[in-house]
């Protein structure tokens, strides 16, 4: 598949570059007529040649995972729909602040014991 892909963007791209330069000429020299049609395949090559570019890095992608366009459609719409149930088990997913993690709660629990027993503060009377 990706051979396919990466042929279509090279075919897209080889007529972009080689269209390009006999439009702009055309445009240049006062006794040329600029054909329409160059302008429309030179734009639509463009449009085709993105495309098939991205299309060709997300199956590169893809492929260095290890996964099929299946396999990660389904891990997609898994990963929407445990965002959607996390939405609605927990208020704080919704505004996208994440909790402290543990390590996070042990380094200012350190900080704060450190304050309170150099400042004189016990807990035990």
């Amino acid at each position: 598949m990706i051979t396919i892909v990466l042929a279509a963007f090279v075919c897209c791209a080889y007529i972009v570059g080689s269209v390009i330069p006999y439009t702009v000429k055309g445009f240049n020299e006062p006794g040329v007529d600029v054909n329409p049609q160059q302008i429309v395949v030179v734009a639509l090559s463009a449009l085709f040649a993105l495309f098939t570019f991205t299309l060709t890095v997300s199956h590169v992608v893809m492929i260095m995972m290890g996964q099929t366009t299946v396999e990660n459609m389904q891990i997609q719409t898994m990963r929407e729909r445990e965002s959607e149930q996390l939405g609605k088990a927990y208020r704080w997913w919704e505004s996208g602040i994440s909790p402290l993690n543990i390590d996070e709660v042990i380094t200012v629990l350190i900080w704060l014991l450190t304050v309170m027993r150099s400042s004189g503060i016990s807990f035990y009377r």
